[in-house]
Formats: structure tokens, C-alpha cells, sequence
């Protein structure tokens, strides 16, 4: 048996799909420029715990965004 389409539903659930995605664009963004904000200010002598307190984190978070802002080391053995 074939579904009946119900009128409205469509155009209103694809904006708030539109919506939601660049609400998660918008916060990643965010995120990354954050980020990047407090690895500069710790390079620059600023505490991890003033960062933390800055920002609304815990440290270990602080130690997080400081982790994942360092490249890959690759140890060459020969």
C-alpha cells in the first residue's frame, strides 16, 4: 500500500535539516577557531588553568585541544 503524502511536512523538514547542519557547521567552526586561540595563547606563555578558566573547561580539556594541535612525530630508525 503506498504512503500518503502529508502536505507541509516536506519543505519544512528540509529547512530544519538545512538549519541544523549549519547550526554543526557554524559550532565546528567555532570550535577550530577557539581552539586554535588557546594553543596560541599557551605557545605565547598564558596558563593552560587561566586558558581553562577563560574559556569555561576544565584543564584536561585544556591538555586535549594542546594534544591535538601537534603533528604527528615520525621517528626515522634507519
Amino acid at each position: 500500500m503506498p504512503e500518503k503524502p502529508i502536505q507541509g511536512y516536506g519543505p519544512r523538514l528540509q529547512e530544519a535539516g538545512k538549519y541544523a547542519q549549519d547550526c554543526y557547521t557554524r559550532y565546528k567552526n567555532a570550535l577550530q577557531a577557539r581552539n586554535a586561540l588557546v594553543v596560541e595563547a599557551v605557545d605565547n606563555g598564558y596558563t593552560g588553568h587561566q586558558a581553562a578558566r577563560d574559556i569555561g573547561v576544565k584543564q584536561p580539556h585544556i591538555i586535549r585541544i594542546l594534544s591535538g594541535s601537534q603533528p604527528d612525530v615520525i621517528i626515522d630508525v634507519h
